[in-house]
């Protein structure tokens, strides 16, 4: 049974402390949020750092985020989910200061600790702010300018980022047929020299959250909704509508903007199979267009871009023609590599792998070779001899 002071009870603590000082344990993850109470208790019989696994979840975050949102969103991510865990953490926090800066001499760490945390956080929600604010007149450019963006939405695995890699006629975004493969916001940039540019936003997929790293990856795809001209939802050639699509059609109630249905994967069912599926979703939301494809096979995809144009009015090139993305090509080494990973482990390993680009140098030379080291940084300890495999062979493929 769970108990408040230890998660786990004194017992299965006990174990725990035993088995940490018989095998020089000098770290320990719980796979759920602990207090920060418990957290104090299960360190002071251990006598080993604990960490849970939030905790984990933002720690890979940080080190996998790159553009300065991103580092500022994990950073304030954590000060928050720090801050009402100081008050556990043991005599360390405990002594008292005073001097310049503090609230008087008789301040603890503790009261300090917290006041430079809240200073802390309230200067990262100001810098997000003006972020936002230079986004909005970005925006306002991109509309002056006549470049329509368009998000891409979908439930998990419906094939957004396929369809994205297909329209812009490269692989910029990874696939695999494991849900949540994409978990940051993707943007490229379709350019028709005559007609005009279309920016794609392939986000992670809308569904319910169940931890931290839904709950992000959510909140990542639905900011993106206030931030576009127009949306593609993509589902499955179906007539049933479960809770997760009908969750997506609430987020689209009244957004202010196009909507296109987009009916994708029609390659895995017969023609008399679309029109059921067609009726069906006409009835959950105002549809600009909806249009039935097959991302996979190519099958209709021209049809969209046709279909995007109407909303593009006449207007010059926002960006290059040779831009494709804004993702940093270091960006995109460690997402073909978590490609390969995951696709190579298949149901061996969860989807809960990240891949961090430690260095990259290219060699002199006619056809220069780029040397590339990355980490791959896996959820649990057991996963690492599945990844690497015997004598690499894993790693090798």
């Amino acid at each position: 049974s769970y108990d408040s002071a230890t998660c786990i009870g004194a017992g299965r603590l006990e174990e725990i402390a035993e088995f940490c000082k018989e095998n020089q344990v000098d770290l320990i993850i719980f796979d759920d949020e602990l207090t920060a109470t418990q957290i104090r208790n299960i360190e002071n019989a251990t006598n080993v750092r604990v960490i849970d696994r939030t905790t984990l979840i933002l720690d890979i975050f940080a080190q996998r985020a790159r553009s300065k949102e991103g580092q500022l969103q994990v950073e304030l991510a954590q000060q928050r989910y720090r801050l009402p865990r100081l008050a556990g953490m043991g005599i360390a926090l405990s002594r008292l200061g005073a001097g310049i800066g503090t609230r008087g001499p008789g301040e603890t760490k503790l009261e300090s600790d917290k006041r430079h945390i809240r200073r802390r956080i309230a200067f990262l929600e100001k810098e997000l702010e003006q972020l936002e604010k230079r986004r909005a007149m970005m925006r306002s450019r991109r509309k002056k300018d006549n470049v329509t963006t368009v998000a891409i939405v979908g439930y998990t695995n419906v094939g957004k980022s396929t369809l994205m890699n297909r329209l812009i006629g490269q692989k910029i975004a990874i696939t695999s047929n494991k849900p949540q493969t994409t978990r940051n916001r993707i943007q490229t940039v379709y350019t028709d020299m005559e007609r005009g540019q279309i920016v794609f936003l392939d986000t992670p997929g809308i569904h319910q959250a169940k931890n931290k790293l839904g709950e992000y990856m959510v909140a990542v795809a639905e900011r993106t909704l206030k931030e576009v001209d127009a949306i593609m939802w993509l589902v499955e050639p179906s007539t049933f509508i479960g809770a997760g699509e009908r969750h997506i059609a609430e987020q689209l109630q009244g957004i202010g903007v196009p909507v296109i249905l987009i009916i994708n994967k029609i390659d895995t069912v017969s023609k008399e199979e679309i029109l059921p599926a067609i009726d069906t979703y006409r009835k959950v939301c105002d549809f600009a267009e909806i249009i039935p494809c097959s991302a996979l096979r190519g099958q209709n995809t021209q049809d969209i871009i046709g279909c995007i144009l109407k909303y593009l009015p006449y207007g010059p090139m926002f960006y290059d023609e040779d831009t494709v993305t804004d993702q940093p090509q270091r960006q995109i080494v460690a997402e073909i590599i978590r490609e390969k990973a995951l696709h190579a482990l298949d149901a061996e390993i969860p989807h809960g792998i990240a891949v961090a680009i430690d260095r990259m140098k290219t060699r002199p030379g006619k056809n220069p070779i780029v040397d590339i080291d990355a980490t791959i940084i896996c959820e649990r300890e057991s996963h690492k001899g599945i990844i690497i495999g015997k004598q690499g062979a894993m790693l090798k493929k």
